[in-house]
């Protein structure tokens, strides 16, 4: 593949990334955003965000992002992962899980690379499960029904950041609140009649009709009554959850959740709420009827038997109560090896100490946010898997547990180092390409130019080799490149480099040249490598080369490097090839008067300025 192929293939992943990819100044205003960003965020221009980006953050979330900026822009490389709440064009509020590259120093950048994924459906899940595993507890220690339902209220309110829980009871025809927890005046004066057409119901209504839950988006616009609507937009509600409860067979209420994300209730997040009102209709079941409610919390091992992704539930202090079958099989461990303190035997021991200090900073426990870690596990026989994990408190209370999902992407980092391989790297030789090796060259000037040293440049090019390709075809021309690169890198020493231009070209960085000797000894080893034939085919081919090297001067830069060596190497091979050529100025001034003489003659012959 060749430079320009690895352009283009590298400009296609990040237009086509499903990832939000943008690059901020040292100010963190906005100077470029793929496409990514108009469909998480709706911005169609970086021009449309005014100032820098801070004002985008939630206010409880921009004091660390800021913090975090400071350290992007002061310490180079890739920074950790961060989750951080953004404001979108229409408003709403999305979470973003962050990745900061510090690449001001570099030209072609001179920016913060920001890489982000859009993890909203993921906390919602996780808020929903929170909400669930908590229910639960609220389930299994419910004494009576009025204090069964104002626990569940206030868990739905609690654990899972919810605005208004409440629970409402068929009574006659019409449905009364019984019991709720967070904004309250919502409910004021509500009373909810059965006795309106389909066309007219609401989301209440309808769910005790169907007995399925129901979601409404937009409370805004959808709730008929206009008073309800403008206290709905009042208190910040966005979207609704109702969910039946039915005893017996008979759906006598239901549970309405309230939340200020739009998008809260999707498929998944319904699934979980779906099954804590089935569970809550149980409890209503198993209070008026004493019966047990053991048949919840298998109810919820049986859910997170069955999810895609490795859950854990983890005390504060680090120990595992409960760990589904899919951690199994990603770490090949049983899971009982996981409980309690367990789990730390499955992870790598050079990622250990960096994890436990992350997992114990005393900000962390106090801030009581969803964050996100990756490192490394260790299968029992040697395999090393990567992990990406996502851990939501159980509750904001200091001290509360974690509900941990953890995602194997081993597979996908596995992709990414080939596509970078790709890009840096000629995939037929093996060889550093074009960019990589202009990269380097950028970098040895700069250390020249600061340690006081001397590097010399190299640009070799194969002589005659379009007669290989021509007359034994481009596989065995391929077959002979990859012998001459094989060769070639045998004489390049550490900290050097070798790299394939293009074709059949190839370029040296040759370092620490104390006397233009140093230089043309490298040629000579490099030559004398090409001396021995290539057998291909039971033919003996030689091959030779022609060689032009220059040393570069402080003032030059990569580009004028790259000239002067080539016509170094033309140089050599007008001098009859399988030699090398020193690029000087005397070299530099007939290249330039033989192309004035070649542009002026060809003007001549189109202007008829010819005399016979």
């Amino acid at each position: 593949m060749n430079w320009t192929e690895s352009e283009h293939l590298l400009n296609t992943l990040v237009m086509n990334s499903s990832d939000l990819i943008v690059v901020l100044n040292a100010n963190a205003e906005l100077l470029y955003a793929n496409p990514a960003a108009e469909r998480i965020l709706g911005f169609t221009s970086p021009d449309e965000v005014e100032s820098n980006v801070f004002h985008l953050i939630h206010p409880d979330d921009r004091e660390l992002a800021s913090e975090a900026f400071v350290r992007h822009i002061t310490e180079p490389g890739v920074h950790p992962p961060a989750v951080y709440r953004v404001q979108t064009a229409s408003g709403e509020w999305r979470f973003l899980e962050v990745i900061a590259t510090n690449c001001l120093k570099d030209e072609a950048v001179n920016g913060i690379v920001i890489n982000a994924r859009d993890i909203t459906e993921s906390e919602n899940l996780f808020r929903a499960l929170r909400t669930f595993g908590q229910a639960n507890q609220a389930l299994i220690h419910a004494v009576d029904e009025p204090s069964l339902l104002r626990n569940i209220c206030r868990t739905v309110v609690d654990a899972g950041g919810y605005l208004l829980a409440w629970v409402g009871y068929v009574d006659g025809a019409e449905v009364r609140p019984i019991e709720w927890a967070g904004n309250a005046e919502f409910l004021n004066g509500l009373s909810v009649s059965l006795d309106v057409g389909e066309e007219r119901e609401g989301p209440v209504v309808r769910a005790i009709r169907t007995g399925t839950p129901q979601v409404v988006e937009d409370l805004a616009r959808s709730i008929p009554e206009v008073a309800h609507r403008d206290l709905a937009a009042q208190h910040g509600f966005q979207d609704a959850c109702v969910l039946p409860l039915q005893v017996a067979g008979t759906v006598i209420g239901t549970l309405s959740i309230y939340s200020s994300v739009p998008g809260a209730f999707g498929p998944s997040q319904v699934k979980l709420l779906g099954e804590l009102g089935e569970a809550l209709a149980y409890g209503i079941g198993r209070v008026r009827d004493a019966a047990s409610l053991k048949s919840s919390e298998a109810s919820f091992r049986t859910l997170a038997g069955a999810a895609p992704v490795g859950i854990l539930e983890i005390s504060a202090e680090g120990l595992v109560h409960y760990a589904n079958p899919k951690i199994a099989e990603i770490s090949q461990r049983h899971v009982d090896s996981f409980m309690e303190k367990g789990w730390i035997r499955a992870i790598h021991p050079d990622d250990v100490l960096a994890l436990a200090a992350f997992v114990d900073s005393p900000r962390r426990r106090v801030e009581r946010k969803l964050v996100s870690t990756s490192f490394r596990i260790c299968r029992p026989d040697g395999e090393e898997r990567h992990v990406r994990t996502l851990a939501a408190p159980k509750s904001d209370e200091v001290g509360a547990g974690y509900v941990v999902i953890v995602e194997d992407i081993t597979e996908e980092l596995a992709t990414q180092e080939a596509l970078a391989h790709q890009a840096y790297y000629d995939q037929l030789t093996g060889l550093p390409n074009r960019a990589l090796f202009l990269d380097r060259l950028d970098q040895e000037l700069v250390r020249c130019r600061r340690d006081g040293t001397s590097i010399a440049v190299l640009f070799m090019d194969l002589d005659r080799f379009k007669i290989v390709n021509d007359t034994l075809g481009h596989d065995i021309g391929d077959a002979v490149l990859v012998d001459v690169a094989s060769r070639l890198s045998r004489v390049v020493r550490s900290g050097e480099t070798a790299a394939r231009f293009s074709g059949d070209e190839f370029m040296f960085i040759i370092r620490d040249v104390g006397h233009i000797d140093d230089a043309v000894a490298a040629a000579r080893r490099l030559l004398s490598e090409l001396e021995e034939p290539i057998l291909q085919q039971a033919q003996e081919l030689i091959i030779t080369a022609s060689i032009g090297i220059v040393i570069p001067t402080g003032s030059q830069d990569a580009a004028e490097i790259l000239r002067d060596a080539d016509t170094a190497m033309y140089e050599a091979k007008e001098a009859g090839r399988n030699r090398f050529a020193l690029f000087d100025q005397a070299l530099h001034h007939r290249s330039v008067a033989r192309f004035t003489l070649e542009r002026e003659l060809r003007q001549a012959v189109q202007r008829d300025e010819f005399e016979v």
